[in-house]
């Protein structure tokens, strides 16, 4: 009994060798070919980035390039504004400096005759107070 016993033992051994190996093997195998695949994939992306890398510098530098010149004719289109606008508001602030000189000068004037004026006014009463005055001191 125990001699068949042994031998049914070392018969599962022995099977369970053979298939581990051939399982083994066979993984191997399949790992071989996962590797392979992967390293296909791997350089397939790379040539695919590249290729992309390429075609977006190549987009980026007519970007860039469109970029600049619009910078340029901005920088240009201000400069000639501004020229425009200091020219505009020069003649305003020119306008408006010789509409201050004349209200300036209008209200010198004005102060002027009303300065005048009240000399006037305030020398009839002076001189009626002094001519009521005398009358008052030779009564």
């Amino acid at each position: 009994f125990h001699a068949a016993l042994h031998a049914r033992e070392v018969t599962e051994r022995i099977i369970n060798r053979w298939l581990n190996q051939t399982i083994s093997h066979a993984f191997q195998t399949w790992v071989g070919s996962f590797h392979a695949a992967l390293h296909a994939k791997q350089v397939t992306q790379r040539i695919i980035k590249t290729w992309l890398n390429q075609t977006i510098a190549h987009a980026f530098q007519g970007w860039a390039s469109f970029v600049t010149q619009q910078q340029h004719a901005t920088k240009v289109a201000q400069g000639v504004l501004t020229k425009w606008l200091n020219q505009t508001i020069s003649h305003a602030f020119q306008a408006w400096v010789g509409s201050f000189h004349a209200a300036l000068h209008s209200k010198h004037v004005t102060q002027g005759i009303i300065k005048r004026w009240l000399n006037q006014t305030i020398s009839h009463a002076f001189q009626s107070w002094v001519r009521s005055f005398h009358a008052a001191l030779h009564a």
